[in-house]
């Protein structure tokens, strides 16, 4: 397996992650958080009385996403710098895709020209 073939396997991966947070971002917008708790299953943690890293995170992100930046704080600490990473993330693939498919559709146009 040679450099280009490890290169393209990972941005193949970073784009199919990328949908699916970009999925998760815009769901967060439209979801509600009682919806939302019957979907997922309650933290092992919590049946020993303790939270994860993770426990309040799913209701810091629907509170980040309705605008209560504060209460996603008391959800849990992570939910902001996260959800922010998450959201970077989006615009620089957003920005990658729309360059790949102007380059693609100007390479297209390069190629009919040559043929004709």
């Amino acid at each position: 397996m040679t450099w280009l073939d490890l290169r393209r396997a990972a941005l193949i991966v970073w784009c199919i992650i990328s949908a699916v947070v970009l999925f998760v971002l815009a769901s967060s917008f439209v979801t509600d958080a009682s919806w939302l708790s019957g979907i997922f299953p309650e933290c092992v943690w919590k049946r020993f009385g303790k939270e994860c890293g993770l426990c309040g995170m799913t209701r810091g992100f629907l509170s980040i996403s309705k605008g209560f930046w504060g209460e996603s704080l008391q959800m849990n600490r992570g939910a902001l710098p996260l959800y922010l990473t998450l959201l970077s993330n989006e615009l620089f693939f957003s920005v990658f895709l729309t360059n790949f498919i102007i380059t693609k559709m100007i390479r297209r146009k390069e190629d009919r020209e040559c043929r004709l």
